[in-house]
């Protein structure tokens, strides 16, 4: 009877030791066996740990970086908002400037010169700021003198006098100079502009 028991342990104990293990249930060790499994299943588990950490800093190290915004791209969305952004600065504009000052010394006119002209005009009025692109004035007073622009050799315009100022607009002539055949003509544009709105074109 006792034999028989015996045989019986020696053949459920590794049944159940497996039962029990694959319940998650800590295995007791039972003879040599039993304690090799568990020492190789220990082992599996650390390489899979270590294999799962590498895995993890490989992805975190291949992904791209976040996008930052950067002055310079605020400043380059800027300068393509703005109405007048074919302006240069006095810095960085080396060609001659002409500039004509308002007598409350307020406002300003001033064009700048190479082949052809570019103008503006800026400044603060009942406390608020305006600045407006004015050059088109140039292509009115050719036009004024000939309809044949490509006979045109060079123009120069430029604010020559102050004429009305009142709490809406301001007015300033704005002469225009053009070699045509060798020739030197002459015309002007009194132009209106609007602290509010800009240029009144005709």
């Amino acid at each position: 009877m006792s034999k028989l028991f015996h045989s019986l342990t020696l053949i459920t104990l590794p049944i159940l030791s497996m039962l029990i293990s694959s319940c998650g249930m800590p295995v007791f060790p039972g003879d040599g066996g039993d304690m090799e499994a568990l020492q190789q299943q220990e082992e599996e588990q650390a390489i899979l740990d270590t294999t799962n950490k590498t895995l993890n800093a490989a992805e975190l190290s291949t992904k791209p970086p976040k996008p930052t915004s950067t002055a310079s791209s605020t400043a380059l969305n800027d300068r393509h908002n703005n109405p007048i952004s074919s302006e240069l600065t006095a810095a960085e504009d080396s060609r001659p400037k002409t500039v004509l000052k308002h007598p409350s010394e307020a406002i300003q006119a001033y064009c700048y010169h190479s082949d052809s002209s570019e103008c503006f005009i800026e400044g603060r009025y009942n406390g608020k700021s305006f600045k407006y692109d004015i050059t088109p004035v140039e292509g009115g007073n050719i036009g004024k003198i000939t309809n044949l622009f490509a006979e045109v050799e060079s123009a120069k315009t430029m604010p020559i006098k102050w004429l009305n100022t009142d709490e809406d607009s301001v007015q300033v002539a704005m002469q225009t100079q053009i070699y045509r055949n060798g020739q030197r003509y002459t015309s002007q544009e009194n132009l209106i502009i609007s602290y509010e709105s800009g240029p009144f074109w005709r």
